[in-house]
């Protein structure tokens, strides 16, 4: 699914918002969480981009994801748009 959007509060809570009208929150990301936008993840119960999990929702059937560590986010994303 492809994220429409990722919004960051100044509290480093947030959520990402998907063209098919799914929003994930978070209450903190990595910081480079952005570099999501018009990719394409799958939202299910671990949210995984390309053929790695970046985030979990914190319970089954809820919007509320956490994420990987950074490193493992950044290195999820690099390899994803090489």
């Amino acid at each position: 699914m492809i994220v429409k959007s990722v919004n960051i509060n100044e509290d480093g809570s947030g959520t990402i918002n998907f063209e098919k009208g799914i929003i994930l929150n978070f209450h903190k990301a990595p910081e480079e969480v952005t570099g999501l936008n018009g990719l394409d993840i799958w939202p299910g119960y671990d949210i995984i981009l390309g053929e790695f999990k970046i985030a979990s929702r914190l319970f089954p059937e809820e919007d509320f994801i956490e994420f990987v560590e950074r490193d493992k986010f950044i290195k999820a994303v690099n390899l994803y748009k090489d």
